[in-house]
């Protein structure tokens, strides 16, 4: 897989983020999470997120914030789909903010709330056109409109949770990380549900509750999801014919597996390959 369970992000140089704005890369992202706060501000097109199994459909000039640790998936619904892209460590937040893993960020801010809410809206407008003229010393007045951002967001759109609260998501992330990262080595071999609540030394009721309470979908939804961008990938990638590159992901169901690809990429998988060439 292109994008593991724990993404490891590089900050853009001369930043102390990672930025970027531009055409969304891949269709469908799968669960993942990492130890940064992730700001998506839709430009063009229509993208579906899944944020701790809750779901947003987000359209131009809505604003996407997924907290550090959270587990979190994305979907272009629209092949022509621009978005901004801002990432700031855990790190550099508990700079600001020594209590920082206690407070959460508003999920999702329509476009009607940014409309109203002028200054948040001219931030992330300045932050794109300081990012793309580039001009000498750049960097400095970037970091300025960033801490205007961060400012606004924490002083309207956080909340802190109770200590118990925090230490439960910890508990329960932990597990979550541990069993994400094992389906991403392993994905491509036979998996059971008693697999993998025997690979947390949980019962298999515990664990299909809380992998669909952190994920929003079923082990089995999600086992296959992993398979088919794989397989996605490896079309674009691969001159091995598609049986073999279904029996090399893992894939067996050749019909659920038709209905699956044609639901995420809206075509088949001869079709893509096509297109490839």
């Amino acid at each position: 897989m292109s994008t593991p369970a724990h993404e490891l992000i590089k900050e853009t140089e001369h930043l102390p983020v990672y930025f970027d704005v531009g055409v969304c890369g891949d269709t469908a992202i799968p669960a993942h999470w990492h130890n940064y706060l992730e700001i998506v501000y839709l430009l063009k097109g229509r993208m579906t997120a899944v944020i701790q199994a809750e779901k947003y459909s987000l359209h131009p000039g809505d604003l996407l914030v997924i907290n550090c640790k959270d587990l979190h998936m994305t979907r272009k619904e629209d092949p022509d789909t621009d978005y901004m892209l801002l990432q700031i460590s855990r790190q550099q937040l508990l700079q600001f903010f020594s209590d920082f893993d206690s407070i959460r960020f508003s999920s999702f801010i329509a476009k009607e709330t940014l409309a109203s809410e002028n200054a948040l809206k001219d931030f992330l407008t300045g932050l794109i056109q300081i990012f793309s003229e580039k001009e000498d010393g750049y960097p400095l007045l970037f970091t300025a409109r960033l801490y205007d951002l961060l400012y606004v967001l924490y002083r309207k759109y956080s909340f802190r949770q109770p200590a118990e609260a925090v230490s439960r998501a910890s508990r329960d992330m932990s597990r979550m990380a541990r069993i994400i990262d094992w389906l991403q080595e392993n994905y491509r071999q036979p998996l059971t549900l008693s697999q993998a609540a025997h690979y947390l030394g949980l019962s298999k009721e515990y664990f299909c509750r809380i992998f669909k309470q952190y994920t929003g979908q079923t082990f089995l939804e999600y086992l296959n999801m992993l398979r088919i961008i794989s397989f996605y990938q490896d079309l674009y990638s691969s001159d091995l014919s598609i049986p073999l590159l279904m029996e090399k992901n893992g894939i067996t169901n050749y019909k659920l597996f038709l209905r699956l690809f044609r639901k995420i990429y809206g075509t088949t998988p001869q079709k893509a390959r096509k297109e490839r060439i």
